[in-house]
């Protein structure tokens, strides 16, 4: 308390000076006080020069204010307590003798060791002094005189600012264990929050400890101090969040690789329902350690996102497994499909190349088909459960269905080519049957006709017999129908050749008869006329000679193809057709069926 009396009776009588030189106190013996024989004025230089700061690396202290520092103590002035409470009232010979010693001693140390003001060499008189004061108030009062500062004032400053920077280095000091205590690493929001206010509460008790009864100075320290708290807590609350961020980043990264090393573990393919419970099981392992590694900052809103990102990574690496498991999937039933199409072909072949009647080829492409199914299941039964087992499962079927109908076009080529032989052979049969060796042209037009057909069915009936067992395919019935045109074919080559032997038994009645038309058409003016006559004049000559007994109708045919046949003939009749040649001619075919 005796110090803090001193700053401030320094305070208000030295205030406007730049330098303080003497510092003489003046107070009660305290001898009685002192330890180990140490006088007053030690003591008052132990006090002075002890630093305002705990650790000992400042020099300020109030002894470095003042060039000289002396300390007097006066004695207990009187006895009597009414003069105690007012010496003024004391004569001088009411105070004690050590009293009075010593006030005179004081006395003559005040005189020898003031110095007086000096003006130009010269002390400064009363009047001066007075002259000087005068002029110094007034320009105070009218605000013309500079504010020097006092050494008191600088002393003061160097105080705040020396406290404020302390508590500033006592905070950051507190925050820096907090971190250490984290090796430097990432701190929970809430307990960086809480060692700060105390880091905080503790540099505003130091300061104002520091600062005691510097009122102004305490708080404006105090202010400054906070606000340097608040910017250091800010920078390190940022830095402590950027390594929230990365550390966050860190493990969710971290956990994304441990998950995809583990489902690289995985034998592909695997049924689904096991990777999906695998899956499950690395989900949950994955937010176990990040919990574990990280749970610490589930206030960060850090945490939050990154686990989000780790779920959302997690569900991309788990649909990118099922994926590459599905492609294994549809790879292995592929190849099932080509393995169970592989026994088919084997087990339908042909391989004497014979062909197969249908209710043969059926059994054999049904019991074909049933082993395909058969391998195609034990090769992928493990995926049976699987979405994709049906789809492909009907991909084989529809597979083995198209290798049925070209087995099946195969077979039918076979009979066709079977059946296409035995045409052959019959067509060959029927030709030599009717040929010259086995039936002497001309020959009666019905009996021609009836040997033809005669020949016909016995054709037909060996083909039936031959190709019975096919008769249920259309290669029977194609070949049937190109039976059946073979042998009209030679039918029409047969008639031809009987009317070309007729027409070389009545060439010469025909001749004859060609003559006799150009002789006599110019009498018949309708083409209908014309060739009435034609066939009349034939007819005439053919009853002569071998023609004679041949039947009308053979007659009449053999005429009307010489007639068709005839160019010379054509050519007549060619000039009797028109307008009024055909309504005569009608009339003229009219009045026939009358006559």
């Amino acid at each position: 308390k005796g110090v803090i009396q001193i700053v401030n009776h320094i305070k208000r009588i030295l205030r406007k000076q730049s330098r303080c030189t003497t510092l003489f106190q003046v107070v009660q013996d305290f001898v009685q006080l002192t330890e180990d024989g140490e006088t007053p004025q030690q003591w008052l230089h132990r006090i002075m020069g002890t630093s305002s700061r705990e650790d000992g690396k400042h020099d300020i202290s109030l002894l470095g204010i003042f060039e000289k520092v002396d300390c007097h103590t006066l004695f207990l002035p009187a006895t009597k307590k009414t003069l105690l409470q007012d010496l003024s009232k004391a004569k001088e010979d009411e105070l004690t003798e050590e009293y009075r010693a010593e006030r005179d001693a004081m006395v003559s140390l005040l005189r020898n060791n003031l110095i007086p003001k000096e003006k130009n060499g010269q002390p400064i008189t009363g009047p001066e002094l007075a002259a000087l004061l005068e002029i110094l108030v007034k320009a105070a009062n009218e605000g013309s005189l500079a504010e020097i500062p006092g050494r008191w004032e600088l002393f003061i400053e160097e105080l705040r600012i020396g406290a404020m920077e302390d508590c500033l280095t006592y905070y950051e000091s507190d925050m820096n264990l907090l971190l250490s205590k984290h090796k430097d690493g990432v701190v929970n929001e809430t307990e960086l929050k809480e060692w700060h206010k105390n880091a905080r509460d503790k540099a505003k008790q130091l300061i104002t400890k520091l600062l005691l009864g510097l009122e102004t100075a305490s708080e404006e320290a105090m202010e400054s101090m906070l606000k340097g708290t608040e910017e250091k807590f800010e920078m390190i609350w940022d830095i402590n969040d950027k390594k929230i961020q990365l550390r966050c980043s860190e493990v969710q990264q971290k956990i994304e690789i441990d998950a995809e090393e583990a489902l690289q573990k995985v034998t592909f393919p695997t049924k689904t329902n096991v990777l999906e419970e695998i899956q499950a099981e690395v989900k949950a392992k994955c937010l176990r350690s990040y919990n574990v590694e990280v749970g610490f900052l589930s206030d960060n809103t850090a945490f939050q996102r990154h686990l989000q990102r780790l779920e959302t990574g997690l569900d991309y690496i788990f649909k990118a497994v099922t994926l590459k498991n599905n492609e294994a999937i549809e790879k292995k039933l592929k190849e099932s499909i080509e393995i169970a199409i592989d026994h088919f072909l084997e087990a339908s072949k042909n391989h004497n190349r014979i062909p197969r009647t249908t209710a043969v080829f059926n059994t054999v492409m049904e019991a074909a088909s049933d082993g395909a199914k058969q391998v195609f299941e034990s090769s992928s039964g493990f995926a049976r459960e699987e979405s994709l087992y049906r789809p492909y499962f009907g991909l084989l079927l529809e597979r083995v269905k198209e290798k049925v109908e070209a087995n099946r076009d195969v077979n039918l080529q076979l009979v066709e080519n079977v059946c296409h032989s035995t045409v052959q052979e019959l067509v060959g049969n029927f030709r030599h049957n009717t040929g010259p060796s086995k039936m002497v042209l001309p020959l009666n037009n019905t009996e021609l006709e009836s040997r033809l057909n005669k020949e016909k069915a016995v054709a037909f009936k060996n083909y039936v017999e031959i190709q019975a067992m096919f008769s249920d395919t259309s290669a029977y019935s194609e070949m049937r129908d190109l039976l059946s045109k073979e042998l009209d074919k030679i039918c029409k080559d047969r008639e031809n050749e009987n009317y070309k032997a007729y027409m070389k038994e009545v060439d010469a009645p025909l001749k004859t008869s060609l003559k006799l038309i150009n002789l006599s058409e110019d009498k018949y003016d309708t083409e209908y006329s014309l060739y009435e006559y034609m066939k009349e004049v034939c007819l005439l000559n053919l009853d002569e000679g071998k023609a004679k007994h041949w039947q009308r109708t053979l007659k009449l045919t053999i005429v009307e193809k010489f007639i068709q046949e005839s160019s010379e003939l054509q050519r007549l009749l060619a000039t009797r057709r028109g307008l009024y040649s055909s309504i005569k001619g009608f009339f003229q075919w009219l009045l026939s069926f009358i006559s």
